[in-house]
């Protein structure tokens, strides 16, 4: 009798500890799936954060061409001056930032690109190419029009985005050798070093009411770095853009470019800037003893709004065809924000 009670209790411990195992190997999976789950929704979370504004120059030479300079030196000079990003763009060269080990630092990127030098008689048609995969050749052509279109095709071909650079350095180049370029690509309408003024913008302001796909960029078009002149030409840090991206990646740098979420300043730089298809909203981080002059424009520099303050919102009437704004700081820093569609209701979206 005792040798049958000493069994039952033997299976049943036995049971008992079948039955702990499978419940702790439960707890175990259980628990595992609960991490998994607080890992997805921590990475949606933060997929789902505010997008962040990054500092960049679009427009670097370096000693692989004309600058002062090696890669290296102009990245570092960058990164220790509060940029997030550069694209190296040297004349007619590619420079493979991977290869040279520029993008080693987590909080710094560095973007490969060319300026491709072409030219039309004497005038310059100089296009960046910016995020491209290769050399990109200068090609020639027939006419202005021609030469744009050749060199901006092959950029894209090379995996980049397009922008037209100082276009009226050497020479003229219009709305009228543009409205014809087919795809999408930016305007360098502040070049720090050789171009700037009011022109530039009027030549924005009329690719924009003729349809054009086109925002305007800022750049310093930096040569020299190590012996930086009193006036600063060709100096880094007198203009740049502010990218707004889900994160730094030229993917995604490109994408904010292409998709116009970015402004181009001298030294203006916003706290706000939040476009619906009711208003047009931004604000300053102000500096001390400076005051600021907000207009919001439409067609050839004409101004629909104007105010001295830190802030502003344009509310749209509807019957503009577009609005975007420029800041100017008693200081002489400008700020140009991208022309918002206001009929279609949209900005312009890279096709």
């Amino acid at each position: 009798m005792t040798d049958c009670i000493s069994e039952e209790n033997s299976e049943r411990l036995a049971v008992q500890s079948k039955t702990e195992i499978a419940t702790s190997r439960l707890c175990i999976i259980l628990l595992f799936s609960l991490c998994i789950l607080l890992i997805e929704f921590v990475s949606s979370a933060a997929s789902g954060t505010k997008l962040k504004w990054y500092r960049g120059a679009l427009h670097c030479h370096t000693t692989v061409s004309d600058g002062d300079s090696t890669p290296q030196e102009v990245a570092d000079w960058h990164r220790n001056n509060g940029y997030d990003f550069i694209v190296i763009t040297d004349h007619d060269r590619y420079t493979d930032v991977n290869a040279l080990g520029l993008n080693c630092h987590k909080d710094f990127l560095v973007i490969p690109g060319e300026e491709v030098s072409a030219k039309f008689g004497r005038q310059e048609v100089h296009i960046n190419g910016i995020n491209t995969k290769h050399v990109v050749k200068p090609l020639k052509g027939k006419s202005v029009e021609e030469v744009l279109q050749k060199n901006v095709l092959a950029v894209r071909k090379a995996g980049g985005i397009a922008m037209v650079n100082h276009p009226f350095h050497t020479g003229r180049i219009t709305e009228g050798n543009l409205a014809s370029l087919g795809g999408f690509f930016l305007l360098e309408i502040h070049n720090a070093m050789v171009s700037t003024g009011a022109e530039h913008e009027m030549l924005l302001d009329r690719l924009t009411e003729m349809g054009k796909h086109v925002y305007g960029t800022a750049s310093d078009d930096s040569h020299y770095i190590k012996t930086i002149k009193k006036d600063r030409w060709g100096s880094p840090g007198n203009a740049w853009v502010m990218v707004r991206a889900k994160a730094l990646t030229a993917d995604n740098i490109v994408k904010s470019l292409e998709n116009g979420d970015f402004y181009a300043t001298s030294g203006v730089i916003l706290s706000e800037l939040h476009i619906t298809d009711k208003e047009y909203r931004l604000a300053v981080v102000p500096e001390k003893d400076t005051t600021y002059t907000i207009s919001f424009r439409s067609g050839e520099l004409a101004v629909r709004q104007l105010s001295v303050g830190t802030s502003d919102v344009y509310r749209y009437s509807g019957k503009e065809p577009y609005i975007r704004a420029k800041i100017v700081s008693s200081k002489g820093q400008l700020c140009f924000t991208q022309p918002y569609l206001v009929k279609l209701k949209k900005k312009y979206r890279a096709r």
